[in-house]
């Protein structure tokens, strides 16, 4: 999703060396090839379903002046991007990865991913966002406490040795959120 220009221009300035546009294109082609030969698609999508958690979101993008969706999936070592004309579940049952997924699925509680029999977790950088506008352009003074708690406890849970807080810890700070 890189102009060749721009490629261009890091070969250029960055490593000192002069790339065209035709073989960048051919690169390009010469990597996509390659990719299909191997099976590329159908080894990450099938990584992907079989992951104990995964993250999903879509993002408009413009092709050709017209709208279209950017899915993604993604779990902590492989990502799979995929444009579809469409946004809802069309689109993530023709991608293929979602509707054979069984482990946790962390996403923005957009009402379609429900409709997949898999575990759901919400994303915490979604949330944030949304305190974020409820006390900055509406004032909301608990909005502005409630994100001040989640990267407190984010930041905790980070600290920790096993990546997770005590059953004690985890009482304690659900009687504060409560």
């Amino acid at each position: 999703l890189i102009p060749y220009e721009r490629i261009e221009e890091q070969f250029r300035d960055e490593y000192n060396i002069l790339v065209s546009k035709g073989s960048i294109y051919n690169f390009n082609s010469e990597a996509s090839n390659l990719l299909v030969t191997l099976g590329f698609e159908q080894y990450i999508k099938q990584e992907l379903q079989r992951a104990p958690l995964a993250h999903a979101d879509e993002t408009s993008i413009n092709v050709n002046g017209k709208k279209i969706w950017l899915h993604n999936i993604s779990n902590k070592e492989l990502t799979w991007f995929e444009p579809h004309l469409k946004r809802g579940v069309d689109a993530m049952t023709d991608i293929g990865i979602i509707p054979s997924f069984a482990g946790i699925l962390c996403h923005d509680h957009w009402k379609p991913y429900y409709t997949f029999k898999c575990g759901h977790s919400l994303c915490n950088a979604h949330h944030l966002r949304e305190l974020t506008r409820a006390f900055e352009q509406d004032q909301q003074a608990w909005a502005e406490k409630m994100y001040i708690f989640l990267t407190e406890l984010n930041t905790e849970v980070d600290a920790s040795k096993k990546g997770r807080l005590s059953k004690k810890k985890i009482k304690q700070r659900r009687t504060e959120y409560r």
